[in-house]
């Protein structure tokens, strides 16, 4: 049995301002194997993010990808016109905000925001299945599942950033050891930039 592949390959790309060509990311590349956790590490305005954002081909107004690829799993996000990027958004890959708070929506309850993420990307075949499967996303970053939880508005941060971790924990038809190695290789990480045990 072949090793997998790379989870994601960035090769040589470039980002900058359309209209003037002045690079914010320039020619960069690297490759993510599955279960691995990659950090990039820059000053504020370096274009972290900018890059982040380009595996779901995705730029902020104002910026363009002008060069490069970037394939994430057999998906080359570059190819893909607009419509189809965002299908993948969610289904394929993923973006989890540094800021928390600024991603969920204070006028909806939490479980109203990880049944509708389930729903636009057409998760399962109905809302029964769907909320059984917010709360053992709930249980997957360590927090409480049970009905009076869900319905809560505010929240610390630290919640607010597990929340924001749930909506990444999606089923993508994997096997249930494959689901669960790629949920430690999460926890790991979430572990290591929290402090906080998960289980």
């Amino acid at each position: 049995m072949s090793a997998p592949g790379p989870a994601v390959v960035v090769a040589d790309l470039r980002i900058d301002i359309a209209g003037t060509g002045d690079d914010i990311v320039d020619e960069i590349s690297f490759a993510i194997q599955p279960g691995e956790v990659l950090g990039l590490v820059g000053e504020s305005g370096s274009g972290k993010t900018t890059a982040a954002l380009a595996l779901l081909g995705h730029t902020r107004r104002g910026a363009q990808i002008a060069g490069g690829s970037v394939t994430v799993g057999d998906v080359d996000i570059l190819k893909l016109g607009a419509g189809a990027r965002r299908r993948i958004r969610g289904r394929v890959v993923s973006y989890v905000p540094q800021d928390p708070a600024a991603s969920l929506n204070p006028a909806l309850r939490v479980g109203t925001q990880l049944l509708e993420a389930l729903q636009v990307h057409g998760y399962l075949d109905n809302d029964e299945q769907r909320r059984e499967r917010v709360a053992e996303m709930m249980r997957e970053v360590a927090l409480p599942d049970d009905p009076a939880y869900l319905r809560r508005f505010r929240m610390e941060e630290w919640v607010a950033r597990r929340i924001n971790n749930a909506h990444v924990l999606r089923p993508r038809g994997q096997s249930r050891a494959t689901r669960h190695a790629g949920r430690r290789a999460r926890e790991s990480a979430l572990e290591a930039r929290s402090g906080v045990r998960l289980g």
